[in-house]
């Protein structure tokens, strides 16, 4: 098998397991939140901003995945 296909698709499984491990930390965020019942405005931009950025990151990781996705299957289409 051509060691290209191989290392780019390496690289789309390590970005998956990017995206899997920042889905995890937002969800973790969310629980956390939702346990603390705590009402103070500082803290709710606080919340809010951390799920923003997570939020951001997600999708950010989500269009490289898919890039890196279409760049597998176009050299898997050339073999």
């Amino acid at each position: 098998m051509d060691m290209t296909v191989v290392n780019e698709a390496q690289k789309l499984t390590k970005l998956l397991d990017d995206l899997r491990l920042l889905e995890s930390q937002f969800n973790s965020q969310l629980n956390k939140y939702a346990m603390d019942t705590s009402e103070n405005d500082l803290k709710e931009r606080q919340r809010n901003s951390v799920l923003e950025s997570l939020t951001s990151s997600i999708a950010s990781k989500k269009e490289e995945v898919k890039t890196q996705s279409q760049v597998v299957q176009n050299l898997i289409a050339k073999i």
